[in-house]
């Protein structure tokens, strides 16, 4: 075999195991990609407050509601934790195991504010925090509710 055609054969393996490498690469790309999709839209949602994005941890869960934020030093700015329940009724919160103040907004299953707590702190508890016909209750960093006005009887959309 010729010093000529050697150097085409390795050519043709370099570039054959390029292009094999490439085609994984792309393959492992898209499947992290929608394996990434697939778990960031069960566990986060979108609420939209005067034009600016709140990201939404989705507690929908017995356990995830039960950890809730406790145990954390803080919730990121620009997110909140949602609570999801599977049907409307009475929703209590409490503030076991917390580090930090809240603010707490209740809604029906329209997504209507049905009741707003300002600045529950952790030593709140063992106290609880309950409001009637519930499916949803978000927490925001303390503020929230009176930076943007949230009101008994407005409705959220995420």
């Amino acid at each position: 075999m010729s010093n000529k055609t050697l150097k085409a054969d390795a050519k043709k393996i370099k570039l054959a195991l390029s292009v094999s490498i490439a085609t994984l690469l792309v393959i492992g790309g898209v499947a992290g990609f929608l394996y990434t999709k697939k778990h960031d839209k069960a566990k986060r949602d979108i609420l939209i407050l005067n034009n600016r994005r709140i990201f939404l941890e989705v507690a929908d869960t017995d356990a995830k509601r039960v950890q809730g934020l406790s145990g954390r030093d803080d919730l990121p700015k620009g997110s909140a934790m949602l609570f999801a329940f599977p049907e409307s009724s009475r929703q209590c919160m409490w503030m076991k195991d917390m580090n930090f103040s809240l603010d707490m907004v209740w809604l029906d299953g329209s997504k209507r504010i049905t009741k707003v707590k300002e600045s529950v702190a952790p030593s709140t508890y063992p106290e609880s925090f309950c409001a009637d016909n519930a499916k949803y209750v978000l927490e925001f960093n303390v503020g929230t509710i009176k930076e943007n006005n949230l009101k008994v009887g407005q409705n959220l959309n995420f």
